[in-house]
C-alpha cells in the first residue's frame, strides 16, 4: 500500500465495525505470511502448515510463539532480507550520529532499553514507518482540536522529546527520522536528555518554551515537581505521556501542575502506536494494525477478566 492509500484506510477503519476490522486482520495476516516466507525459518513453519490447513487460510494461533531470545539466538532464520545481519545492526546502533538514518537506504533500526531483561533490536521497513506515521497523525487525540483544525501539521507548536536520547531508542529514532526528512516540518522539535541534571534540563525546557511536551509518566511527575517549586516557568498546553505506567494520582499533580490536559499513550519496539488515549481517558488499540492477545504462562488464551501473564503482539 502506498502512504496515500494507508493513510486513507485508516481513515475508513476508525469508523468501520468489528466485522470489517476482523476482516482487516485475517487479510493482513496472510500477507504477512506470504512477506515471511524468504525466512527459513517461517518456510518450514509454513510448509508444515499448509498440508494442515490446505485452504491457505493458516489461523494466528496456528503459529509458534516467538520469544526475544529465540530470535537472537537464530536471528539468520528469522530474516526475510539477507543483507540483515546482527553484527551489521549492532554497529549501526553503535554510532550515535546514525540515529534516524535509514540503514541499508531503506531500513530503520532501534533498540530496546530491556526494562523486561531482554534488549533487542527491531528493524522496520518503509511500509511500517508509513503505518506508524499515518495513526500518529489520524488517531490521535488531541485536547485542542481547534489548534489542530487551523494547524494539522503542528507547524505553529514547539515540541520537546524528554528521554533517553544518546541511543538508537524508538521514540528518538522517530523524532530524527522526521527532522532529517522533512526539516521545514521539524524546526521546532527538539530532544532533550532525562539523564542529564534536572537543573540543567529545567534550564534547557524554560529557554525552549515548548507548547507540546513529551516524555514518561516518571518524568513528568519529576518535572510537575519543578513547577510547583517555582524553577521550571514553562507552560505547555499538552503533554504526551507513554512507556510506563500512568496511575491516577500520577496524572492528577501533573495536570495540575502543568494547567493542562495530558494524553497517555502505549507502545512497544515491536510496534509503536498500540493505543491512544482519548478524552474519557481510555486507550483504543489500532487493532486493524496491530493484534494483541492476552495469554496465560503457557501461551493459552485467557477469558476477558482475567489478568493474563503476558502478551502477545503481532505487528
Amino acid at each position: 500500500m502506498t502512504p496515500a492509500a494507508i493513510a486513507a484506510d485508516i481513515r475508513l477503519a476508525a469508523r468501520a465495525s468489528a466485522q470489517a476490522i476482523a476482516a482487516r486482520q485475517a487479510e493482513r495476516l496472510q500477507q504477512l505470511l506470504q512477506a515471511a516466507r524468504p525466512a527459513p525459518f517461517y518456510a518450514r513453519v509454513l510448509a508444515e502448515l499448509e498440508r494442515a490447513y490446505p485452504s491457505g487460510d493458516i489461523p494466528l494461533q496456528a503459529l509458534p510463539v516467538l520469544t526475544k531470545p529465540e530470535l537472537k539466538r537464530n536471528f539468520a532464520d528469522h530474516v526475510t532480507d539477507p543483507q540483515l545481519t546482527s553484527a551489521g545492526l549492532s554497529a549501526f546502533c553503535a554510532d550515535p550520529q546514525r540515529i534516524g538514518q535509514a540503514y541499508l537506504g531503506k531500513y530503520w533500526v532501534w533498540e530496546s532499553s530491556g526494562s523486561t531483561g531482554q534488549s533487542a533490536l527491531f528493524v522496520q521497513d518503509e511500509q511500517a514507518m508509513a503505518v506508524y506515521d499515518a495513526l500518529e497523525a489520524g488517531r490521535r487525540d488531541s485536547p485542542r482540536p481547534w489548534a489542530r483544525l487551523w494547524d494539522p501539521l503542528y507547524l505553529a507548536e514547539r515540541f520537546a522529546l524528554v528521554g533517553a536520547i544518546g541511543g538508537h531508542f524508538a521514540s528518538q529514532v522517530s523524532v530524527q527520522r522526521l527532522r532529517l526528512a522533512q526539516p521545514w516540518l521539524t524546526a521546532r522539535w527538539r530532544s532533550f536528555s532525562i539523564l542529564q541534571p534536572a537543573k540543567t534540563l529545567v534550564a534547557e525546557l524554560n529557554d525552549f518554551a515548548p507548547t507540546i511536551l513529551a516524555t514518561y509518566p516518571t518524568a513528568a511527575v519529576l518535572l510537575a515537581d519543578e513547577v510547583r517549586r517555582g524553577h521550571l516557568r514553562c507552560r505547555p498546553q499538552e503533554i504526551w505521556t507513554g512507556g510506563e505506567t500512568l496511575t491516577p494520582a500520577m496524572r492528577g499533580h501533573i495536570e495540575q501542575s502543568f494547567g493542562c490536559a495530558l494524553r497517555n499513550s502505549y507502545g512497544a519496539s515491536e510496534f509503536l502506536p498500540i493505543a491512544w488515549e482519548c478524552g474519557h481517558g481510555q486507550l483504543h488499540v489500532n487493532a486493524d494494525w496491530v493484534l494483541l492477545e492476552p495469554v496465560d504462562a503457557q501461551y493459552r488464551p485467557v477469558p476477558p477478566g482475567q489478568t493474563s501473564h503476558t502478551t502477545l503482539l503481532t505487528n
